[in-house]
């Protein structure tokens, strides 16, 4: 049997779409750096991208990060993390997910 790491379906899509709405600007140069590692006992997502010097107008909305945090509420209880980081400069998220091996299919 080959181990496997569940992630719940399109959970980290809210931060890479912010990370490309939010984070790319012609006024310098953009970065955008995403990556996922497993350890033994959990699945670390980082979502990094620096801001446009001059901040873009907002819409109202920003319900993506409550409505991740609802979901994972309702997978995990409190059995994971978030963290985020948010300067003038750059904006980062950590998600932390208990590892969940023996995966079927």
């Amino acid at each position: 049997i080959k181990p496997c790491a569940k992630v719940p379906s399109m959970i980290f899509a809210t931060f890479v779409e912010n990370a490309f709405k939010h984070g790319v600007t012609y006024e310098h140069e953009s970065v955008i750096d995403i990556n996922v590692v497993t350890t033994a006992s959990e699945i670390i997502f980082n979502c990094y991208n620096t801001k446009p010097k001059t901040p873009k107008t907002q819409k109202p909305g920003g319900l993506g990060l409550a409505n991740v945090r609802k979901r994972l509420d309702l997978l995990y209880g409190d059995s994971y993390s978030i963290e985020v980081q948010d300067t003038p400069e750059n904006y980062r998220v950590v998600v932390k997910l208990p590892l969940t091996l023996n995966c079927v299919g």
